[in-house]
């Protein structure tokens, strides 16, 4: 993707406000345990090259925000 420098820009756009959509959806709950403050956010990815000039990158981000389990969902962009 570094051959399309107008791609890593949507890239970095997309992942910087999954990062603030997480940071500012944040609220503490001080009556419960602390684990359960302890929000987490991961996200990976994945690029499938389907010729020199199509590629798709799948994102998967799970996010844990203090429930039972984390959650997952995926999105993905072809360029």
């Amino acid at each position: 993707m570094l051959k399309y420098p107008e791609v890593s820009k949507v890239i970095d756009t997309f992942v910087t406000d999954q990062q603030k959509g997480f940071i500012s959806s944040y609220m503490p709950e001080y009556t419960l345990p602390a684990h359960v403050n302890n929000w987490e956010m991961d996200i990976y990815y994945e690029l499938y090259k389907y010729s020199e000039d199509i590629q798709t990158v799948l994102f998967q981000i799970s996010f844990y925000t203090g429930g039972a389990h984390p959650n997952s969902r995926y999105a993905s962009m072809t360029f």
